[in-house]
């Protein structure tokens, strides 16, 4: 881990905050986030990742944290203070757990990925996915790999060069949001979707309507439902509800 000058305690000393740098090459970077360590719980856990900018602790207040966002797009800085209750922090990870192990991080997605999307997809919709049909599955697996990956930006959370889940996003509407069941309760979802938010101007977002667990996801991380669609996007009749960011 590198850690920028940014360090913040908590009052009582059971957090410490950090400005964590997730690359050092200039090319890239810069590309960072906020990381908190409980001290009490030995455990930490990692905000909002930024692309080309900086996300910088700033101190705590009562239960919360509170952060800056400074981001640079064409030559113009956008600063924002933003707040986290310590509470709604999920993804906890025990601080001794990677001394030897590496770590998951964020990453771009290669056309040779694909194939392991699809995977990912079919065995993260089994889990959640109990209303459809296996011909249902059977009908978008083909589709989501030889069309709907193509029609998105695509970004994803590896670990030891294993993908944990995936996010595809297009034109500000977040098309595909996967974690492997396996990985589910580790914070992959919300990084991957805090870094949509903040780095790919996401702003709505399609969420099957008997999908219970997605919507509560979605309701709690800052969205609310617009409208209600009967039928889906293929004309299949399961309703969706649109959902966009709460301003």
């Amino acid at each position: 881990m590198t850690v920028g000058e940014n360090v913040v305690w908590h009052p009582e000393s059971k957090y410490l905050a950090v400005q964590e740098w997730m690359t050092e090459d200039h090319q890239k970077g810069p590309i960072t986030r906020v990381t908190i360590f409980n001290l009490e719980t030995n455990k930490y856990a990692s905000l909002s990742i930024l692309e080309k900018g900086f996300a910088t602790p700033l101190k705590f207040e009562g239960n919360k944290i509170i952060f800056e966002k400074s981001i640079y797009r064409n030559g113009t800085q956008t600063k924002g203070e933003c707040e986290t209750e310590l509470d709604d922090i999920t993804g906890w990870t025990n601080i001794y757990y990677n001394l030897d192990m590496s770590e998951p991080y964020l990453s771009d997605v290669n056309k040779t990925d694909h194939t392991e999307l699809v995977e990912l997809w079919e065995a993260s919709v089994r889990a959640t996915h109990d209303f459809l049909k296996e011909e249902d599955i059977a009908y978008f697996k083909p589709l989501i790999l030889n069309t709907y990956l193509d029609a998105v930006e695509l970004k994803c959370i590896r670990k030891d060069d294993k993908i944990l889940g995936f996010a595809g996003v297009a034109e500000g509407n977040l098309e595909m949001l996967f974690v492997h069941p396996d990985f589910r309760g580790l914070g992959i979802g919300k990084t991957l979707l805090n870094y949509a938010i903040d780095n790919m101007a996401v702003t709505k977002v399609d969420v099957n309507e008997q999908n219970q667990q997605a919507l509560d996801f979605y309701l709690h991380c800052g969205f609310e439902v617009i409208s209600r669609s009967e039928l889906d996007s293929s004309g299949k009749p399961y309703p969706i509800l649109h959902m966009q960011l709460r301003q």
